[in-house]
């Protein structure tokens, strides 16, 4: 079993955590979740989107500027894969708004991940 380590957002409050293995930016876009789910709830997360509630445009610019595609397809499929659909929802548009990123889609991981997009 991974080691767990504790997300804190801006202020240092604990807002969730996840396995140390996972990838910084993974755990940044988890740490984001977290805190549009405290500061909208649920109901306004599910209702209006993760587009609407979190700052997806910087997260897809780090996104694009991480080493190569398969390091973002790397990121996009732990946060998929972890939590609830709420996650999944996040990698959702985080796909939507890559879908110009041939390199990205051409990842066979992806491709095999046809619901997410």
């Amino acid at each position: 079993m991974r080691e767990i380590e504790e997300i804190y957002d801006e202020s240092g409050l604990v807002v969730g955590s996840a396995p140390k293995a996972f990838h910084p930016l993974t755990v940044d876009i988890l740490a984001e979740l977290k805190t549009a789910i405290k500061v909208f709830g649920t109901y306004q997360f599910d209702d209006r989107g993760p587009h609407e509630v979190m700052d997806i445009s910087v997260l897809v610019n780090r996104l694009r500027n991480l080493s190569s595609a398969t390091e973002a397809a790397d990121v996009i499929l732990e946060v998929y894969n972890t939590e609830d659909e709420r996650s999944q929802s996040v990698a959702q548009i985080l796909m939507q708004s890559l879908d110009d990123w041939d390199e990205l889609f051409a990842d066979e991981r992806i491709e095999d991940c046809v619901d997410l997009y």
